[in-house]
């Protein structure tokens, strides 16, 4: 969770509208019989789980849109619709089920993956045998669907590593229909018309993605065709993005607005012929490789419309207005842009147009254990498959957190109480703790002693330091204001500009790659640059020898080199990066990736005198 909401915060950074889920998987034998041994109804259990999360999540700061219980009345009906829908198609059918069973993980286990004489082999619990009628989803029909699509997206499913063992354990060869139902386990969702089974609850929890509001818009393919009107005109339009995602628009004299390029199909013409010629015609841009992102029927001016929308990043040609009678002007736009225009005129054509553009460029992401890839990588694309339904574009699979002993578990009562260590330390130390030190999506160790290490070094040793340093001798040498930027001759200031020019780009590849724990090492080397050029410098050499201007310069580039630190520690550690906006007295939400690096920002601050440190030592 600590990790979904750093990347859910950095896409906010990044001026992205995120959507961030997290909830419960309420049912199923575990928690039934967990029940029976507290003496609590398993929905007693389910509330108590469910208040120690939401209190985690509060203390650490994580901000998700929406928690889904997989118990609720609403999730019932929705469950129970997909079932009976897949039913009637015949994705589902009815068979007998005879093998070994994991209650700990609630996973049928094959003969194959068996371990250690009828244990389990991802929690080492032993198995018991079922046999008994269930329902089955039909997995290995689109099995070579799937694999198309693994083909065609090889980053699906990351990190390569387990994407290699999911295919070598269970891809390469037929799959196997799962069993969704359990003929003895009554803390679940009853099967619609058959109430001695419930539904098997790793199917029925899959569908808490696609059963939320935004859930369901977000699954949506980008093109449904549903409605069928006789003697509409016809029109294509054409969404054509550049290289800095912004899209062309046209302003039509006649409506006086802005409008998507297109324009009326000839006789005898293709939807996507109009679409290539209108586009030329109005714009002087040939227009390639165009995909179809909707069709949709208007009532305007007493007239009904059929208008087909397309989508392409691929023409060439100079951009000119060749329509002048009807065209003012043409001009890319950002997609906010355009949403406000939207807002102003409402221009239902660009409304939905905007629409279906805002689903073709959302992304899914799925962060989820490794030791739940197969129901996510092979299970969940079967079923919305089998439904029509977008998949995700990235599934990533974390790694476990370690001790010495091994892998943490709950089973094996080997778990360390987040609760605890936040009664302890602060919020921040952990978020940062679990990007900097647990390589992301690899296993990863964990201990406080480790958790101590890390505080006095990085919170105590170098960001706490360092601005405390740089705080001092503003507060000394300039009245703590921070001195006008002007640009360096000195090798050494120029060398430290050009290093948080390529900092900054390489955090945000990174960060873009889902690769943060070497984002983090970004930070930590602007950090270590900063410390070694007050090192280098020597300030207060500069200010003995009255050197002002050489000092008003370093002490200006060093102060927006902190800036620069907590800004990219924003998603990571969002107290302390706004403790320090703080004491540099300046509103973090001047700040963004266009303008980070502008150093005349600061020009003529007044920080705030550091009474204290931002971190003390242990």
């Amino acid at each position: 969770m600590t990790m979904a909401d750093i990347i859910a915060r950095y896409k906010k950074s990044q001026g992205y509208q995120v959507y961030f889920q997290t909830g419960s998987d309420d049912h199923g034998e575990k928690i039934e019989k967990k029940a029976q041994t507290l003496k609590i109804t398993p929905r007693e259990l389910v509330s108590q789980n469910i208040s120690l999360f939401h209190e985690l999540w509060k203390k650490l700061g994580v901000e998700y849109n929406y928690f889904y219980q997989t118990s609720s009345p609403f999730h019932y009906q929705k469950v129970q619709k997909i079932f009976t829908q897949l039913l009637n198609q015949g994705d589902i059918y009815l068979g007998e089920y005879k093998g070994n069973y994991c209650v700990n993980c609630e996973d049928y286990i094959s003969e194959g993956r068996i371990v250690r004489h009828n244990s389990c082999p991802s929690c080492q619990s032993e198995l018991y045998p079922i046999a008994e009628s269930a329902y089955f989803l039909r997995i290995n029909k689109y099995r070579s669907e799937l694999l198309k699509h693994y083909s065609q997206n090889p980053d699906f499913l990351l990190p390569a590593h387990i994407k290699k063992e999911l295919f070598e354990n269970f891809l390469k060869n037929e799959l196997r229909d799962l069993c969704i139902t359990r003929q003895d386990v009554r803390w679940g969702i009853p099967v619609p018309n058959d109430e001695r089974r419930t539904i098997y609850v790793w199917f029925e929890a899959l569908l808490n993605y696609l059963n939320s509001n935004s859930g369901e818009k977000s699954f949506m393919k980008s093109f449904s065709e549903e409605k069928k009107i006789n003697n509409a005109k016809e029109v294509s339009c054409v969404a054509i993005q550049n290289k800095n995602n912004e899209y062309l628009l046209v302003y039509n004299k006649k409506h006086g607005k802005w409008q998507i390029p297109g324009g009326k199909l000839e006789l005898e013409e293709t939807p996507l012929q109009a679409a290539k010629r209108e586009i030329f015609e109005e714009t002087n841009l040939t227009v390639n490789n165009l995909e179809k992102i909707g069709e949709e029927f208007f009532y305007v001016d007493d007239i009904w419309w059929r208008v087909y929308f397309y989508q392409t990043n691929d023409y060439s040609g100079e951009l000119l207005v060749k329509e002048p009678e009807t065209i003012r002007e043409t001009k890319f736009f950002k997609v906010r842009e355009m949403e406000e225009l939207s807002s102003q005129i409402h221009d239902k054509v660009l409304e939905y147009a905007l629409k279906k553009i805002n689903i073709y460029e959302s992304k899914i992401v799925h962060l989820i254990g490794k030791e739940i890839v197969r129901f996510h990588a092979i299970y969940w694309p079967t079923i919305l498959l089998a439904l029509n339904k977008r998949l995700p574009d990235k599934i990533l699979a974390h790694g476990w957190l370690t001790t010495p002993q091994g892998k943490m578990s709950k089973s094996k009562g080997s778990v360390v109480d987040p609760l605890e260590l936040l009664k302890k330390y602060p919020p921040d130390l952990l978020r940062v703790y679990f990007m900097a030190k647990i390589n992301f999506l690899e296993d990863g160790t964990f201990n406080e002693d480790l958790l101590k290490e890390f505080y006095q070094d990085f919170l105590v040793n170098n960001l706490s330091n360092l601005c405390s340093r740089v705080g001092k001798m503003l507060e000394l040498y300039c009245n703590s204001l921070v001195p006008d930027f002007e640009e360096s001759k000195n090798a050494k200031l120029n060398e430290y500009y050009q290093n948080c020019l390529s900092i900054v780009k390489q955090y945000q590849s990174l960060m873009d790659s889902y690769q943060l724990t070497k984002a983090f090492q970004e930070v930590q080397k602007l950090l270590s640059l900063s410390n070694k050029l007050i090192q280098e410098l020597e300030p207060w050499n500069l200010f003995k020898s009255e050197q002002k201007k050489f000092l008003n310069n370093t002490l200006n580039y060093l102060t927006n080199g902190i800036k620069v630190i907590a800004f990219l520690l924003l998603p990571v550690t969002p107290e302390s990066s706004k403790n320090i906006f703080e004491y540099l007295n300046v509103n973090q939400s001047n700040f963004n990736w266009d303008n980070l690096l502008d150093f005349s920002q600061l020009n003529q601050v007044k920080i705030k005198k550091l009474n204290q440190h931002l971190y003390h030592k242990l």
